[in-house]
């Protein structure tokens, strides 16, 4: 009897799981940019400004384009913004753009324009500034860390895997 390949995943708190079925509180990841315009609504919300507040605000300080329409885009993820437009809207929110970025708990899975997906607690890390090393690159190529075959000290695992796995501190040596 050899030893069983798995293969790590994620569960609903980025947490790497071997094997094992996979729970999500929701029925679909959510795409990140309906996560982005549901944050910019409810910090519009909290300060009882209207649609056509906001991007008069947004005018305001050089945004000439946004309209009302403009907002109602964005807040519904069929338009994405710039960074720019990001720190426009936290100075006319009064909010940091982190809590325009941030995912929450109930986000559960955030889906990313190639159809990925991954942890909103791994989403919610990258907008702190941390990077917990989701994807491992082949020259130009992602390989998600769920895709990884074996797991911590697989000896068929890539050395570039490895390596990543020893720098996450999740390995100490080579296995």
């Amino acid at each position: 009897m050899g030893i069983q390949r798995q293969t790590l995943r994620f569960n609903t708190l980025g947490v790497y799981n071997r094997g094992v079925p996979q729970h999500q509180p929701f029925e679909a990841p959510q795409p990140y940019g309906k996560v982005v315009g549901r944050n910019i609504s409810a910090a519009r919300g909290r300060l009882q400004r209207s649609q056509t507040s906001l991007a008069k605000r947004m005018r305001s300080i050089g945004f000439s384009a946004w309209k009302q329409q403009t907002v109602a885009n964005v807040e519904q993820g069929k338009r994405s913004v710039t960074a720019v437009e990001l720190v426009g809207l936290a100075l006319s929110l009064d909010v940091t753009v982190r809590t325009l970025l941030e995912p929450q708990p109930m986000d559960g899975q955030i889906e990313l324009p190639d159809g990925e997906s991954y942890s909103e607690r791994t989403v919610r890390l990258l907008v702190a500034e941390v990077n917990s090393r989701p994807i491992y690159w082949n020259d130009d190529v992602p390989v998600r860390r769920q895709d990884w075959a074996g797991w911590e000290g697989d000896p068929d695992a890539p050395d570039a895997v490895k390596a990543a796995w020893r720098e996450a501190g999740e390995v100490t040596d080579d296995a």
